[in-house]
């Protein structure tokens, strides 16, 4: 699983964890640049557009021990061969107990099958659609370095973007 100087590692999902998203299809992989050491966590689901249109990483995250650093900002990705049109939400999380590790930088967004968007009420924006996908990308901030300047995620998804597009619009479904 090579995108660019990107390689990638499958991670485990629970059962659990795929009900509780209410995905269908549901990938999970951690992506590690070859040429740098950076890394990502990518997971990509796809399902009836009701449930995976609703819990963004402000609701499930904050649930799960995690506090919101920032609020979401918009953030279009573009280069790289990427759909002019890819808009991410981005925010900052922190683990909740003290010396839990570095923060992470989320980028989530929102496709019915033509570009990644990032509506203000996505249960209303994708309701009637037979299915969605949701993508997120999750990358630990470094002390020191500017999280929306050098942005991991941002990177990893200039590459991957085009190569996420060519799978999911060719109608391939990965398990």
């Amino acid at each position: 699983m090579q995108i660019g100087q990107w390689r990638g590692y499958d991670l485990e999902v629970s059962q659990r964890e795929r009900e509780a998203a209410g995905a269908e299809k549901l990938i999970r992989r951690r992506y590690v640049n070859m040429a740098d050491g950076r890394a990502v966590e990518l997971m990509l689901l796809c399902g009836p557009a009701g449930p995976i249109s609703v819990h963004p990483p402000t609701v499930c995250l904050t649930a799960g021990g995690w506090t919101q650093a920032s609020q979401p900002a918009s953030v279009k990705i573009s280069g790289g061969g990427t759909n002019e049109a890819d808009v991410f939400w981005s925010a900052l999380f922190r683990r909740m107990q003290p010396d839990s590790g570095l923060p992470v930088q989320v980028l989530w967004s929102w496709n019915p099958g033509s570009y990644w968007m990032t509506p203000a009420h996505p249960r209303v924006t994708f309701a009637g659609r037979p299915y969605l996908y949701k993508l997120y990308v999750i990358s630990p901030i470094v002390p020191g370095v500017d999280a929306e300047r050098d942005s991991v995620s941002v990177t990893f998804l200039r590459t991957a973007l085009p190569y996420i597009a060519s799978a999911i619009y060719s109608g391939e479904k990965e398990e």
